[in-house]
């Protein structure tokens, strides 16, 4: 139990001190200059895709048949292999009968239905973020932000507080 404690103590030694700095200083985010740098927050813009459901109905348009009318009584034989050349693989049967009628449809109709249908659209639509960048202060005062359209409403460009 006490070598799996420490084991576990070494590893999230090893962690933490392998992890990034959030300190103010090292490298900055656009030159890459070792000078003193801050956490700036700076508007980046990109698009987003959103996809539209759109619905909507086509007519489509199908035929329902009327009454038919039985006609004529039709016989034939069938099964019959005598006419043919017995194979050896073959099973063997008996002639059997069969019989069926003809069915004269009657007069059909036109029908109209509507059918619902989807239709999805991908849209690209501007967005913005907030993203914080390590700066000198150089970088950070030739750094801009997104360009916005006007009448669109945000806030301030800020520094980070250091805490």
């Amino acid at each position: 139990m006490r070598h799996s404690v420490s084991l576990i103590l070494l590893t999230m030694t090893i962690v933490v001190s392998d992890a990034p700095r959030a300190d103010a200083g090292g490298h900055c985010a656009l030159c890459g200059c070792n000078a003193e740098c801050n956490k700036a927050c700076r508007v980046v813009y990109e698009e987003k895709k959103v996809e539209v459901v759109c619905w909507g109905s086509k007519c489509e348009e199908f035929c329902v048949p009327g009454c038919s009318k039985r006609g004529c009584k039709h016989c034939e034989m069938v099964c019959d292999f005598c006419d043919e050349t017995q194979d050896s693989d073959a099973p063997s049967s008996s002639p059997k009968k069969f019989t069926w009628r003809d069915w004269v449809p009657g007069c059909a109709r036109v029908y109209t239905k509507n059918k619902l249908m989807k239709k999805t659209i991908v849209k690209k639509v501007p967005a913005y973020k907030w993203v914080v960048e390590d700066l000198c202060s150089q970088c950070e005062a030739q750094s801009k932000s997104a360009q916005i359209p006007p009448g669109v409403q945000m806030p301030p460009q800020q520094l980070a507080t250091p805490r």
